[in-house]
Protein backbone atom coordinates (compact mmCIF):
# COMPACT_ATOMS: atom_id res chain seq x y z
CA UNK A 1 0.00 0.00 0.00
CA UNK A 2 1.55 3.56 -1.11
CA UNK A 3 1.57 6.25 1.56
CA UNK A 4 -1.25 8.70 -0.43
CA UNK A 5 -3.39 5.64 0.13
CA UNK A 6 -2.77 5.49 3.79
CA UNK A 7 -3.39 8.71 3.61
CA UNK A 8 -6.73 8.76 1.60
CA UNK A 9 -7.94 6.15 4.44
CA UNK A 10 -6.59 7.87 7.65
CA UNK A 11 -7.94 10.72 6.73
CA UNK A 12 -11.86 9.04 5.52
CA UNK A 13 -11.40 7.56 9.06
CA UNK A 14 -10.94 11.29 10.65
CA UNK A 15 -14.03 12.65 8.28
CA UNK A 16 -15.92 9.63 9.51
CA UNK A 17 -15.43 10.63 13.42
CA UNK A 18 -15.67 14.76 12.89
CA UNK A 19 -19.37 13.95 11.12
CA UNK A 20 -20.23 11.44 14.18
CA UNK A 21 -19.31 14.19 16.54
CA UNK A 22 -20.67 17.04 14.84
CA UNK A 23 -24.15 14.92 14.74
CA UNK A 24 -23.76 14.49 18.36
CA UNK A 25 -23.45 17.84 18.98
CA UNK A 26 -26.26 19.11 17.04
CA UNK A 27 -28.36 16.93 18.44
CA UNK A 28 -26.79 18.30 22.27
CA UNK A 29 -27.43 21.93 21.41
CA UNK A 30 -29.71 22.09 18.50
CA UNK A 31 -26.32 23.22 16.37
CA UNK A 32 -25.45 23.46 12.89
CA UNK A 33 -22.04 21.90 12.32
CA UNK A 34 -21.66 20.74 9.08
CA UNK A 35 -20.99 16.96 8.23
CA UNK A 36 -18.65 15.98 5.38
CA UNK A 37 -19.50 12.91 3.29
CA UNK A 38 -16.84 12.49 1.43
CA UNK A 39 -12.64 13.81 1.52
CA UNK A 40 -13.42 16.02 -1.64
CA UNK A 41 -16.23 18.02 0.53
CA UNK A 42 -13.43 18.57 3.14
CA UNK A 43 -11.04 19.67 0.85
CA UNK A 44 -13.40 22.10 -0.81
CA UNK A 45 -14.00 23.76 2.75
CA UNK A 46 -10.36 23.67 3.37
CA UNK A 47 -10.40 25.67 -0.20
CA UNK A 48 -13.31 27.72 1.17
CA UNK A 49 -11.67 29.05 4.23
CA UNK A 50 -8.65 29.63 3.02
CA UNK A 51 -6.18 26.70 4.73
CA UNK A 52 -5.19 24.96 1.77
CA UNK A 53 -4.69 26.44 -1.92
CA UNK A 54 -6.48 25.30 -4.89
CA UNK A 55 -3.78 23.11 -6.31
CA UNK A 56 -2.71 21.72 -3.37
CA UNK A 57 0.87 19.96 -5.25
CA UNK A 58 1.53 23.49 -5.80
CA UNK A 59 1.68 24.60 -1.70
CA UNK A 60 5.14 23.01 -1.17
CA UNK A 61 8.53 24.39 -3.30
CA UNK A 62 11.62 23.02 -3.88
CA UNK A 63 14.00 25.57 -3.31
CA UNK A 64 17.67 25.26 -4.86
CA UNK A 65 20.15 27.97 -3.66
CA UNK A 66 23.88 27.81 -5.27
CA UNK A 67 26.58 30.09 -3.85
CA UNK A 68 29.81 30.85 -4.71
CA UNK A 69 32.10 30.51 -2.04
CA UNK A 70 36.22 31.55 -3.78
CA UNK A 71 35.97 32.52 -7.40
CA UNK A 72 33.71 29.50 -8.35
CA UNK A 73 34.03 27.13 -5.54
CA UNK A 74 29.89 26.47 -5.51
CA UNK A 75 27.98 25.07 -3.06
CA UNK A 76 24.50 24.21 -2.80
CA UNK A 77 21.80 23.50 -0.90
CA UNK A 78 18.22 22.45 -1.31
CA UNK A 79 15.18 22.71 0.70
CA UNK A 80 11.54 22.28 0.52
CA UNK A 81 9.57 25.56 1.57
CA UNK A 82 5.72 26.80 1.78
CA UNK A 83 4.09 29.34 -0.85
CA UNK A 84 4.28 31.13 2.15
CA UNK A 85 7.56 31.28 2.93
CA UNK A 86 8.26 31.82 -0.65
CA UNK A 87 6.53 34.57 -0.44
CA UNK A 88 8.55 36.24 2.35
CA UNK A 89 11.54 35.89 0.58
CA UNK A 90 10.87 36.82 -2.95
CA UNK A 91 11.20 40.47 -3.06
CA UNK A 92 14.34 40.02 -1.24
CA UNK A 93 15.67 37.76 -4.17
CA UNK A 94 14.54 40.10 -6.58
CA UNK A 95 16.84 43.16 -4.80
CA UNK A 96 19.44 40.31 -5.07
CA UNK A 97 19.58 39.89 -8.65
CA UNK A 98 18.78 43.37 -9.68
CA UNK A 99 22.21 44.01 -7.68
CA UNK A 100 24.85 46.56 -8.87
CA UNK A 101 28.57 46.53 -8.58
CA UNK A 102 29.26 49.83 -6.70
CA UNK A 103 32.69 52.11 -5.58
CA UNK A 104 33.62 53.21 -2.54
CA UNK A 105 36.90 55.19 -1.59
CA UNK A 106 39.02 53.25 1.22
CA UNK A 107 42.16 55.29 1.87
CA UNK A 108 42.71 57.34 -1.07
CA UNK A 109 42.21 53.94 -2.97
CA UNK A 110 39.04 53.24 -5.42
CA UNK A 111 37.40 49.90 -4.65
CA UNK A 112 34.56 48.18 -6.65
CA UNK A 113 32.69 45.48 -5.00
CA UNK A 114 30.77 43.22 -6.98
CA UNK A 115 29.54 40.26 -4.05
CA UNK A 116 25.91 40.72 -3.85
CA UNK A 117 25.96 38.80 -0.49
CA UNK A 118 28.83 38.80 1.30
CA UNK A 119 28.33 36.58 4.07
CA UNK A 120 30.45 34.79 6.95
CA UNK A 121 33.32 35.05 9.44
CA UNK A 122 35.59 36.55 6.97
CA UNK A 123 32.57 38.78 4.92
CA UNK A 124 32.47 41.42 4.31
CA UNK A 125 35.63 42.96 3.70
CA UNK A 126 34.83 46.22 6.14
CA UNK A 127 38.73 47.25 5.61
CA UNK A 128 37.67 47.57 1.77
CA UNK A 129 34.31 49.19 2.52
CA UNK A 130 32.15 46.38 1.43
CA UNK A 131 28.73 46.60 2.83
CA UNK A 132 27.20 43.66 5.05
CA UNK A 133 24.05 41.58 3.76
CA UNK A 134 22.21 44.27 6.08
CA UNK A 135 23.52 47.41 4.75
CA UNK A 136 22.72 46.11 1.08
CA UNK A 137 19.17 45.25 1.70
CA UNK A 138 18.31 47.51 4.53
CA UNK A 139 14.78 47.69 2.92
CA UNK A 140 13.88 44.60 4.13
CA UNK A 141 12.54 43.80 7.55
CA UNK A 142 14.38 41.26 9.42
CA UNK A 143 11.86 38.06 8.73
CA UNK A 144 12.80 38.48 5.40
CA UNK A 145 16.84 38.51 5.84
CA UNK A 146 16.34 35.41 7.99
CA UNK A 147 14.14 33.14 6.73
CA UNK A 148 16.51 33.52 3.59
CA UNK A 149 19.59 32.96 5.57
CA UNK A 150 18.34 29.54 7.48
CA UNK A 151 17.87 28.37 3.69
CA UNK A 152 21.55 29.40 2.53
CA UNK A 153 24.43 27.01 2.83
CA UNK A 154 25.80 27.57 5.69
CA UNK A 155 29.25 26.75 7.33
CA UNK A 156 30.91 28.09 4.52
CA UNK A 157 32.11 32.18 3.89
CA UNK A 158 30.48 33.18 0.63
CA UNK A 159 30.47 36.43 -1.20
CA UNK A 160 27.68 35.79 -4.18
CA UNK A 161 24.25 33.99 -4.36
CA UNK A 162 24.59 32.53 -7.80
CA UNK A 163 21.46 31.33 -8.57
CA UNK A 164 18.27 30.22 -6.82
CA UNK A 165 15.96 28.07 -8.53
CA UNK A 166 12.22 27.12 -7.41
CA UNK A 167 9.78 24.38 -8.73
CA UNK A 168 6.58 23.04 -7.38
CA UNK A 169 6.65 19.50 -5.70
CA UNK A 170 4.12 17.58 -7.53
CA UNK A 171 4.70 14.12 -6.87
CA UNK A 172 8.37 13.34 -5.64
CA UNK A 173 9.20 9.45 -4.92
CA UNK A 174 11.77 8.12 -2.84
CA UNK A 175 14.08 5.56 -4.36
CA UNK A 176 15.95 4.82 -2.04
Amino acid sequence: MKDIDVYKISLAESLSLQSHYASLLNMYDEGERRQFKTNDEWIDRLKEIKKIYDKIEETSYEIIITVDTNDADYVTKINTISHETLEIIKPLIKAIKDFKPYKVEVNNMSWTHSHNYPWGEYLPREDLGEKSVEELYSDFDELAHETLAFLLPMGFDFHTIKSIEVCPIRDKERLL
